[in-house]
């Protein structure tokens, strides 16, 4: 897709009755001396596919894509999941490349579309995927971010997934099988052995990492689980261990899944934080919460929950994945500069 000033203007960036209405020509101008000063890095990312999922997020398409689609992204999914809107047809004509991709999909939801977008991605000779949602809205500094995940996973080939919208470790109280009142558990801020966390009634403590380590402007910790999104994750590790698997659909706890079992088999799971995104979640992000909220989460979280203490309980319990965690952070002090 070529960017040009007819561009800016067909998807509201620019308004002929106000040139300051969100990029001026002058800001369009810079951006073009920022694609120059970009060569020879990850530009148009091609080894990495980017995954959106949206619902009936029409009047928000353009500010969610808008970023990204600056750099013209060789590989791009998009899922309008359950939308009665245009969103769908907005994003087609927003995503007219040969490797751009919208699926108007009936309910199918985060869990199976994830999967599928891992299985086009590897058809279409991708290392990564890199999952992004609609209730956040990105600028510039995402490449930065993007460009110094790539290299990372470049470096380490034992690296997993890479999150940057916050993460956590396990706390030491043994998990509790989930039964009718995890549907009405509320979480809650609260200290653990002295240390930040929060708690899901009586179900499960969360310890909130803190992020000592530094490279340049990023700060960075091995963490047992990271949340999207942004969030990168590495194809053929996906493939290993079955991310996002069917058992756990429709949605929740997948994220668990993915990160203990990267854990377990030696790989790394990697928090490094991102800021320079907004959020937008009152306005109802995806399909994934908009009729779930405290007070009100459906059967299939406590079916979840239970199926993850099945196959992790051990491993959490024994403190196993944290052991691994920890030697993680001791031992791989040796992160290349951006």
């Amino acid at each position: 897709m070529k960017i040009t000033e007819k561009y800016y203007k067909s998807v509201g960036w620019l308004n002929e009755q106000n040139s300051e209405s969100l990029f001026s020509i002058d800001k369009v101008v810079r951006h073009k001396e920022y694609l120059k000063s970009r060569k020879g890095e990850f530009v148009n990312f091609n080894d990495l596919t980017f995954v959106f999922q949206t619902f009936n997020k029409a009047n928000r398409l353009n500010e969610v894509l808008n970023p990204f689609l600056q750099l013209s992204p060789a590989n791009v999914i998009l899922f309008a999941d359950g939308c009665v809107d245009s969103s769908a047809s907005l994003a087609g004509a927003l995503l007219p490349g040969k490797n751009h991709l919208v699926l108007s999909t009936n309910d199918t939801y985060e869990i199976c579309n994830y999967r599928l977008s891992l299985q086009i991605a590897k058809t279409w000779g991708c290392k990564y995927v890199a999952l992004f949602q609609d209730d956040d809205i990105y600028d510039m500094s995402i490449f930065n971010w993007l460009n110094y995940s790539l290299k990372l996973l470049e470096f380490d080939r034992k690296l997993a997934i890479i999150g940057g919208n916050g993460g956590g470790n396990m706390g030491k109280t043994p998990p509790v099988v989930g039964d009718e009142g995890l549907k009405s558990a509320v979480y809650e801020p609260c200290l653990i052995e002295g240390k930040n966390g929060f708690r899901l009634g009586k179900y499960e403590e969360i310890l909130v990492p803190v992020l000592e380590k530094k490279v340049n402007d990023f700060l960075l910790q091995y963490v047992a689980v990271v949340n999207r999104a942004p969030q990168i994750i590495r194809i053929s590790a996906a493939d290993e261990l079955n991310f996002f698997p069917e058992a756990l659909e429709p949605y929740q706890y997948d994220d668990y899944h993915n990160c203990f079992s990267s854990w377990l088999k030696g790989y790394k799971i990697l928090l490094m934080p991102f800021r320079g995104k907004k959020c937008i979640f009152s306005e109802g992000g995806m399909r994934l919460f908009n009729s779930v909220t405290v007070n009100s989460r459906p059967e299939h979280f406590i079916h979840n929950w239970n199926h993850i203490l099945n196959k992790f309980g051990d491993a959490w319990n024994s403190g196993e994945i944290m052991h691994r965690v920890n030697i993680a952070n001791r031992e791989d002090d040796n992160f290349p500069l951006p």
